[in-house]
């Protein structure tokens, strides 16, 4: 039994689309460091991507889609080379991402689309408040000896601290 009409969906899927628009849109890493980020924006255009696909996949109900790209996002966010922190908030947000891939791609196999759909959301908005948490509390520099890959993030008080 389906207890949203049709035109609902429609609504939430705009609003769905305009939040991947305003993620899309945020910067992500610092203004000065961003020569320095190795490999880190063409990771983040993949998870956007794969972001992108999980909408449309809500929008026209292709569950296919929707575990496709959460499974992808989940994927992204365990690569070697993905900056990261022993910061435990920082920590906090990725271990909540990566329960909301695995979850939404359950949902998506289960074809159950209100729950794919608040998944979504709540991951979305996790996704939102890691990169503001981020943007306020480190700075990316270069880490290019580093086999954890090719940029690491740097707390911001150590500015401080000299």
């Amino acid at each position: 039994m389906n207890r949203f009409p049709k035109k609902a969906y429609a609504t939430a899927a705009f609003f769905l689309l305009a939040t991947v628009v305003f993620a899309t849109g945020l910067n992500w890493q610092q203004e000065k460091t961003k020569q320095d980020a190795g490999n880190t924006p063409v990771y983040m255009r993949a998870k956007l991507a794969s972001s992108k696909l999980v909408l449309e996949g809500l929008v026209t109900e292709d569950f296919s889609k929707i575990k496709a790209g959460a499974d992808e996002m989940n994927r992204f966010s365990r690569v070697e080379h993905w900056p990261s922190s022993d910061d435990a908030v920082y920590q906090f947000f990725s271990k909540t991402f990566r329960d909301q891939c695995k979850k939404l791609s359950r949902l998506a196999e289960a074809k159950n689309l209100e729950g794919s759909h608040y998944t979504y959301v709540h991951m979305t908005t996790t996704c939102v408040e890691c990169h503001n948490y981020v943007r306020g509390n480190f700075k990316i520099a270069p880490n290019k000896k580093s086999p954890k890959g090719p940029v690491r993030l740097i707390p911001t008080y150590w500015d401080k601290e000299k």
